[in-house]
């Protein structure tokens, strides 16, 4: 799969990401929960009052979906990190507000993250 190159293409899959939440069928809300649950750095887009967060290794393949990332047996969250940070212009942070957000994020989606730092980027 070809690598994000703007943050218009990123956004697009923070956006996309989070519809698998919203998603009826139960496989869509499954993998959104367990992507989100597992991710290490997360790229952040807030909408009015709510934060939709997206992991490095979705966010960063351009025009990406439940389908393409399964499929993608060659998906490496570093070289997404490195085109995100590229193309946002600095690295992920830790942040504790973004990460107080995600945590109620998970808690919502009966979802536990992992033990581990996560970074963010904001959009």
């Amino acid at each position: 799969m070809k690598l994000v190159t703007d943050q218009a293409e990123i956004v697009h899959n923070v956006l996309a990401f989070e519809e698998q939440a919203l998603s009826s069928d139960p496989a869509e809300h499954e993998f959104h929960a367990e992507r989100l649950r597992l991710g290490k750095n997360f790229v952040c887009v807030r909408r009015g009052k709510r934060m939709f967060f997206c992991p490095s290794r979705y966010a960063g393949y351009k025009g990406n979906t439940m389908a393409k990332h399964d499929a993608n047996y060659e998906k490496h969250g570093g070289v997404t990190t490195r085109r995100i940070s590229a193309v946002l212009g600095g690295e992920p942070k830790i942040d504790a507000e973004a990460e107080r957000e995600y945590q109620a994020r998970c808690a919502r989606l009966g979802a536990k993250p992992q033990l581990k730092k996560r970074r963010y980027w904001r959009i």
